[in-house]
């Protein structure tokens, strides 16, 4: 466990994920995703984590009323 928190430390995977407490929550948690995603999937969601971004989780660009424009992810909508 204390070489994986390594390696996610400095490949900059806390910068959007939350694994045991470190990092933040932009993406999904970490700590399961060996359940969700296996073998060659796995090792890409490694390699290029953004290759597959879960709809919830991806970078939206919006126009203000103001014309201000803003980019971030979505986290509810009224």
């Amino acid at each position: 466990v204390v070489r994986g928190l390594r390696a996610f430390l400095k490949a900059n995977c806390h910068q959007c994920h939350a694994v045991f407490g470190h990092g933040v929550s932009l993406g999904p948690d970490l700590c399961n995703v060996a359940e969700r995603h296996t073998g060659a999937k796995l090792l890409r969601q490694i390699v290029e984590p953004s290759a597959e971004v879960p709809d919830a989780y991806r970078v939206q660009k919006l126009v203000l009323a103001d014309g201000r424009t803003v980019t971030g992810v979505v986290t509810k909508q009224a």
